[in-house]
């Protein structure tokens, strides 16, 4: 294994151990899923997994929260990746 292959599985090494979740795909994959404990196998690649801030629609007056947006939604919802807080309403 180079040396250059070595430092870019330590930085990810050194994310991981900090918490941050690590995805890897197999050369011949377009799709990336989560790990728990990287393998690091020269056959694969990884990648820290993208921060997407999650967003949700509600219609005012209901409890009800939906991925998906309805025809009938009148609130926008999105709350932070790591925190899970609400970030921002928007009427819509």
């Amino acid at each position: 294994m180079s040396t250059d292959k070595r430092k870019e599985f330590l930085e990810y090494v050194t994310l991981w151990a900090t918490g941050e979740i690590i995805q890897e795909k197999s050369i011949n994959s377009s799709k990336w899923r989560d790990v728990d404990i990287p393998s690091f196998s020269s056959f694969k690649e990884y990648r820290l997994k993208p921060k997407k801030d999650m967003v949700r629609y509600a219609v005012a007056m209901e409890d009800e929260l939906s991925e998906k947006k309805r025809s009938t939604d009148n609130l926008k919802l999105v709350f932070d990746y790591k925190t899970n807080k609400l970030k921002k309403v928007s009427i819509i």
